[in-house]
């Protein structure tokens, strides 16, 4: 076997030269035809030249390189001024954002430290002189408040006046705002209706646009105590009252209401402070939770209906309320519905005394209910959840039964208890 050594170098010369002469080549036959053209338009060297030179200095050819350049400028010059102007339009709204943020935090501080006085408002409310409205209620038994939702803290006290010869109800008023804020109140009788408006001063009292008022420096907040009294007048002509969103308390009153009361409320709570019912009451609210201590004569009918608030009530039924109003014993009728709120009710029965039919119904809440064995009758709970039932110290889940004197048709009562979904709890 034979090796063959190729010498590359050598090529690649050899190469390069065989490219450099065909180079010359083409130069030379360029060079040919440029003095062919010439000489057959007239032109020989030296004129060529001449006219070439005449070109370059031709003032057209100034003229038009200097328009070129003029031109180039001026784009150049709105180019950088549209460049200018951009900047200059993105740093002017970057500090207006800047400002505007610092503004709008400073404001918002201000307003929440002013706010804070307005919780300080029912501290100082007693201190008020109040403004007393007095009126017939046989003429104007329905009493309404409307407050455009302008009060931030609302509550009613309802009483029973002490005074059997004062035929007029009375209501005392007291609102309390900030400094350089005022509230005031309009009274409107008709058809039957006492309507008390609550107003803000220097603002549009409008329910939509109330909350604007908590965004001026100072908050136009109103905190309102309304304190009505209720005659003793034994005519048996339900008393209307709508709170709407007022918390209402029913007082700790020696002489028992006299007439029946019907009231109504969206979102406030309602309380008792023992109070004594010698009528009818009823109670219905969307939201509220109602709660306290109630002293009920045996004869009486006691309804309370919530949406979604929870009741905790405790309920004493007896014979004599010391009103001298019984004309026969009567049996009593406590009626309780909710619909998510819970039910924690405790109902005590005196003795020798015709126990209440008692109606409870929920559809998504727990019920517990105790009677202290003091109930004679008969019950029925039925409940998807789980039921609880102790009678007589024994636990049974039985849904029906007899518990007391339950024989004794002038004692006895019935208690029926329903709820859907939630767990019920019976402690006889």
């Amino acid at each position: 076997m034979s090796f063959k050594f190729i010498d590359y170098p050598a090529q690649i010369k050899t190469a390069v030269k065989k490219y450099e002469e065909q180079d010359k080549e083409t130069e030379r036959n360029i060079s040919d035809q440029v003095k062919t053209s010439v000489a057959i338009n007239g032109y020989d060297d030296e004129t060529f030249k001449d006219d070439m030179k005449g070109d370059m200095n031709d003032d057209s050819c100034i003229t038009h390189d200097k328009e070129a350049s003029d031109i180039t400028t001026n784009s150049d010059t709105k180019l950088q001024r549209k460049k200018a102007c951009g900047c200059l339009t993105r740093i002017i709204l970057i500090w207006t954002t800047i400002i505007l943020l610092i503004l709008g935090l400073i404001y918002g501080v201000v307003i929440i430290v002013c706010y804070q006085n307005c919780d300080h408002l029912s501290k100082h409310i007693e201190l008020i002189e109040p403004e007393i409205i007095s009126y017939d209620p046989n003429l104007y038994n329905n009493f309404n408040i409307e407050d455009f939702n302008n009060v931030k803290d609302g509550e009613i006290l309802v009483s029973q006046n002490v005074e059997p010869n004062d035929n007029n109800a009375t209501l005392s008023v007291k609102l309390a705002t900030l400094t350089y804020t005022k509230a005031f109140t309009k009274s409107i009788f008709q058809d039957s209706t006492f309507n008390l408006q609550i107003l803000r001063e220097s603002f549009p009292n409008s329910k939509k646009l109330a909350w604007l008022g908590y965004l001026t420096i100072p908050p136009k907040c109103v905190v309102v105590r309304l304190e009505l009294t209720l005659p003793q007048i034994k005519n048996n002509a339900t008393s209307l009252i709508n709170s709407n969103r007022f918390n209402t308390n029913f007082a700790n009153n020696s002489v028992p209401y006299s007439n029946p009361i019907h009231l109504e409320t969206s979102d406030g709570d309602v309380s008792f402070d023992n109070s004594l019912l010698a009528n009818q009451l009823s109670v219905v609210t969307l939201s509220g939770n109602i709660n306290g201590n109630l002293i009920q004569s045996m004869q009486n009918d006691f309804n309370l209906e919530t949406k979604s608030g929870n009741i905790k009530l405790n309920l004493d039924i007896k014979k004599d309320l010391g009103d001298n109003n019984l004309v026969s014993p009567g049996q009593s009728n406590v009626k309780v519905m909710t619909s998510k709120g819970d039910i924690n009710l405790g109902i005590n029965i005196e003795k020798d005394i015709k126990s209440p039919n008692v109606d409870i119904s929920s559809v998504h809440s727990d019920i517990s209910v105790g009677f202290n064995n003091s109930f004679n009758g008969h019950y029925d709970i039925k409940s998807t959840g789980q039921i609880k039932i102790e009678n007589n110290h024994e636990i049974t889940s039985t849904a029906n039964g007899d518990v007391g004197d339950f024989n004794n048709n002038e004692l006895s009562g019935v208690v029926n208890i329903r709820s859907n979904n939630g767990k019920i709890d019976a402690k006889f």
